[in-house]
């Protein structure tokens, strides 16, 4: 089976066993079980290589069930569960850098972008959807939505590596406002490709269910520290 491998289909393999395994990450992140939704999501990838979205999808299903299973096994404290979202956060904004890094590329580079087998990315990624501007009093030409996406990423990547803090909220505020204005411009470009352009971008995709995790768990949760001082 590994002999078969070609790029084309270990690119396939990775996209779908990035979007089936940021599940089980994300709900390892929120249930406390960062190292089974870590490993959840390389063995989604592994999967993906061999066979496929079918196994990707069945051993993702498997590892959350399993996070489930053992939610009871273990009691965090509130400054480690914090600090295992900002964990994930840092992984998932290393992967959409690596995606928004590639269309970025592409779009630069003139090489066709890789679609397995399909011209349905090329036909989302050279619309006009896939640009902003031009802006003739800055002298800028176009800019792609995906060299905006990589600048995002970047930034939310750098902001996740600040250590979670009572007197320091403003990177988390930053990050969470990033992550949301992320997800409503993801939302209306899912919404471009549905009903407008009547195509899917595998690589769209992936960068979607990327930062909407992301928003999911950048969200401001109250402390239990505040509530009891409420109390």
């Amino acid at each position: 089976m590994l002999g078969l491998l070609t790029p084309e289909s270990l690119i396939d393999g990775f996209l779908v066993g990035l979007i089936c395994g940021a599940v089980p990450l994300y709900i390892g992140a929120i249930k406390n079980r960062l190292r089974l939704g870590f490993g959840g999501l390389i063995a989604c990838i592994v999967s993906g290589f061999l066979l496929g979205l079918p196994l990707a999808v069945v051993v993702g299903g498997f590892v959350v069930w399993r996070i489930y299973r053992s939610r009871d096994a273990q009691s965090i404290d509130e400054d480690t569960q914090v600090r295992n979202r900002h964990r994930v956060i840092t992984i998932l904004a290393l992967l959409g850098i690596g995606v928004a890094g590639y269309l970025t590329w592409i779009h630069y580079s003139g090489i066709p972008i890789f679609c397995g087998g399909s011209n349905t990315c090329e036909e989302v990624n050279t619309s006009r959807y896939a640009f902003i501007g031009p802006f003739p009093g800055l002298g800028l030409d176009q800019i792609p939505v995906a060299l905006l996406g990589l600048g995002a990423y970047i930034l939310m990547l750098a902001l996740s590596l600040f250590p979670p803090s009572e007197d320091r909220q403003w990177p988390d505020q930053l990050l969470f406002a990033l992550a949301l204005i992320g997800t409503l411009f993801q939302l209306y470009l899912t919404y471009i490709e549905l009903f407008v352009l009547h195509a899917i971008c595998y690589w769209c995709v992936s960068s979607q269910t990327i930062i909407l995790l992301i928003f999911l768990l950048a969200l401001p949760r109250r402390s239990r520290t505040a509530e009891v001082a409420e109390e």
